[in-house]
């Protein structure tokens, strides 16, 4: 009985990463007025915010469904598989409870494990790319979800969004805010605490002191970094995806430094050149 390694689209996984790992991505959904797209599969980074300035219309994301879930687990249930699938927050989406409807649905409870990763983006990847890690060791997909479970408190995410355009039209700032932050130059930096996001803090100034206050507060105490995997996550921000690189090779020079674009459901909410540092902290 093999393990099979699902996650969905919110991961925001390289093709690399996914293809390195045999990892099966459900993808969510972004919606431009009737028309629905895949994450991830129709666009991401570029291409999705040419899609925006196309249909000038901001989109709206939805969860993955109870029946796409079932596309994914059904086939592996009849090869007698098992299937460990890593979870967007239950804090921020109800997609964990359409895995949970599809897996009650089929009835494999006991074939299909589901873990809650509390996160969003390479959050919920570097915990998928463990696991996937783990299979290949033998491990079995209890001591599997008991290692990601041990873990998900561990995860440390920030994100520095570059302008507030984004967080206004998707409803989290109203105009006045989004209208004063941009002239006065505020970059508001994103974490996740308790499976929600919430602003760590408002960096002022210059776009460069930004991803410098994005360096100091995740990397200030480098000892504490599991050098294993740090992604570095942007929403076409590839200028500075390779500012960051080279910051962070310099503070943990034997980490594996991935780097990773946000798909279409992150950047909706985030906007263009938002860009996080993401690790899994150390015991």
């Amino acid at each position: 009985m093999a393990i099979k390694i699902v996650t969905d689209s919110t991961a925001d996984l390289s093709p690399e990463l996914i293809q390195r790992f045999n990892i099966i991505v459900v993808p969510l959904s972004v919606v431009f007025g009737s028309r629905v797209f895949a994450d991830t599969t129709d666009f991401r980074g570029t291409i999705f915010y040419d899609k925006v300035k196309e249909m000038k219309v901001h989109p709206k994301s939805t969860q993955a469904t109870p029946g796409d879930f079932t596309k994914v687990f059904k086939p592996i249930l009849d090869a007698g598989d098992e299937v460990i699938y890593v979870a967007l927050s239950s804090g921020l989406s109800g997609t964990i409870n359409s895995a949970a409807n599809a897996v009650e649905e089929l009835g494999a409870v006991d074939r299909v494990h589901i873990v809650d990763s509390r996160n969003l983006s390479m959050g919920i990847g570097l915990l998928t790319c463990r696991a996937a890690e783990m299979v290949g060791k033998g491990q079995t997909a209890d001591a599997i979800v008991k290692e990601l479970e041990r873990l998900v408190p561990r995860i440390r995410v920030a994100f520095i969004v570059h302008n507030l355009d984004y967080l206004y039209k998707g409803g989290r700032l109203n105009v006045a805010q989004a209208v004063m932050g941009n002239l006065l130059n505020v970059h508001p930096m994103i974490g996740v605490a308790d499976g929600k996001m919430s602003v760590i803090e408002k960096v002022r100034g210059k776009w460069e002191k930004a991803l410098l206050e994005l360096v100091a507060v995740q990397l200030g105490k480098p000892e504490k970094v599991d050098p294993h995997m740090i992604s570095i996550t942007h929403s076409a921000g590839v200028p500075e995806s390779k500012f960051l690189y080279d910051k962070v090779a310099k503070i943990v020079p034997e980490a594996n430094i991935v780097t990773t674009e946000a798909g279409a459901v992150i950047s909706c909410h985030c906007g263009p050149g938002t860009i996080g540092i993401l690790y899994i902290e150390k015991e």
